[in-house]
């Protein structure tokens, strides 16, 4: 069988085995074994990132690697330290929340675009992270209620700008009904209806002024932590570059 995928995954055994774990559109998750690959014709095409056709065969329940056609490698990734960190967050995140024979293939468009935009010249990668673990939320089923109040199902509205709205975390969105430490701009508000609706073309074109940017991702960080309920190293990688390039 062939199945597009990207490898999220990539972990050498003993002398030149490989594993894989691939994030695909058509079975979600899997591990494929790469035999032999560091030495013969898959050590190139067996990478972290790497985005192909792969042809694979089902042995009672395991996956072995028969053939790779590269569609694209995301190699600008690798370029800049800071971009590859939070690429690699991506691929810790798909290993949390994906699953096999669980097909989820809005979260898969979701990440191939998202890798695109990483390899362009200076991405946002705050802005890159917030889009992508909001509009990911919408995909796995936590879609933040932007329309109507979670708890008496009160209709949000037409926006006012000078007004700020409360949301609530463990309620699932906008709330009329009692105060939360979220109070979102009109403009913020926007932007979040933005992130989950707009069509993946157009998800990453735009900018934020630094307010809006902060209470965004003051909401979508806090919301992403309690509905995944994981911590990730490579989150705390990024930090500490950041720390040290000032960012």
């Amino acid at each position: 069988m062939t199945v597009k995928g990207i490898i999220i995954k990539e972990n050498i055994v003993g002398e030149g085995d490989k594993y894989i774990t691939l994030f695909t559109h058509e079975l979600g998750q899997i591990q494929i074994s790469a035999l032999k690959s560091t030495n013969y014709k898959f050590c190139s095409v067996t990478q972290l990132f790497v985005y192909g056709i792969f042809e694979i065969s089902k042995i009672y329940s395991r996956y072995k690697l028969i053939n790779v056609e590269i569609i694209t490698t995301f190699y600008k990734i690798r370029e800049d330290i800071l971009t590859l960190s939070y690429a690699m967050y991506i691929m810790d995140f798909l290993l949390e929340v994906t699953k096999e024979s669980l097909r989820q293939s809005d979260l898969f468009q979701l990440t191939l675009y998202t890798l695109h935009e990483l390899t362009k010249s200076n991405p946002s990668l705050k802005l890159i992270r917030c889009i992508y673990e909001l509009r990911a939320m919408r995909c796995l089923g936590f879609m933040p209620n932007t329309q109507d109040c979670t708890q008496c199902g009160n209709a949000i509205g037409e926006l006012d700008m000078t007004k700020k709205y409360y949301f609530s975390v463990a309620d699932g969105g906008y709330t009329c009904c009692s105060s939360s430490k979220h109070r979102l701009r009109y403009d913020t508000i926007h932007t979040i209806r933005h992130i989950l609706n707009s069509d993946y073309n157009h998800l990453y074109k735009f900018e934020l002024l630094p307010e809006i940017y902060n209470e965004l991702a003051s909401f979508v960080i806090q919301y992403t932590v309690y509905h995944i309920e994981k911590s990730f190293r490579t989150l705390s990688f990024i930090r500490e570059i950041e720390r040290i390039l000032l960012i």
